[in-house]
């Protein structure tokens, strides 16, 4: 096994990763995480696989807490039960979590491949920030998706209809799929994904979010 670090981008993956749940495997092609009620899951495939064993975190924040004492990044060797975090003469002993106390991430992928989608769309970086920044204002439990004519209305709302506050917006370009029959919503409590553009896939169950930085999320859905 040969000592490795962790690039700018893959840090800000784990960081995201560990606002979906602290605890996770952390495997030598990718990471991967779902959360306490598996109603969000996220994948991020390294674009080269590192030479080590694969190795638990309870408490991913603090993992990258230890990372951040260093002054450069370090490099991580993987023992038997702890990692071995150095950066010239400066050394941390970081104890791992055996793998059967942590969540298991399934195969989502490959069952996704079957579900038929009544939307598929391409949602730009700063439409996402929009919906970020009108959620957070509003306190809004969901964001809702409908098929109108031609359009993608996008809805955040506590309930389609309702006297609480909301605010709409329109997709009208990138649209691959636009056959929704009634309207779905996903749950904002879900909502983690990282800013920027994402083609997107969904169903009245589940929806797939593929950011171009190679980061996958999929959220369930319910109508």
């Amino acid at each position: 096994m040969t000592p490795f670090s962790f690039d700018d981008k893959t840090m800000k993956v784990l960081a995201n990763f560990a606002s979906i749940n602290p605890s996770m495997i952390i495997q030598p092609d990718k990471l991967s995480v779902i959360n306490n009620t598996n109603s969000c899951i996220g994948f991020y495939p390294f674009a080269n696989s590192y030479d080590f064993e694969e190795f638990g975190l309870y408490e991913a924040p603090e993992f990258l807490s230890a990372l951040s004492v260093f002054d450069t990044a370090p490099t991580i060797d993987v023992k038997d039960k702890y990692l071995l975090i150095s950066s010239k003469e400066n050394k941390l002993k970081y104890f791992t979590t055996a793998k059967n106390l942590l969540p298991q991430v399934p195969d989502v992928a490959t069952k996704f491949e079957k579900v038929k989608c009544g939307l598929e769309f391409t949602l730009s970086a700063d439409k996402l920030a929009l919906i970020n920044k009108i959620s957070s204002i509003l306190k809004s439990k969901y964001i809702f998706f409908e098929t109108q004519k031609k359009k993608i209305l996008i809805t955040i709302a506590n309930e389609l209809e309702s006297s609480n506050n909301s605010y709409e917006l329109f997709i009208e370009d990138d649209i691959v799929t636009n056959e929704l029959s009634e309207p779905v919503k996903i749950e904002l409590e879900n909502f983690k994904i990282l800013p920027g553009e994402y083609k997107i896939s969904l169903s009245s169950k589940i929806s797939k979010w593929s950011n171009l930085n190679g980061t996958t999320y999929y959220l369930a859905c319910s109508i």
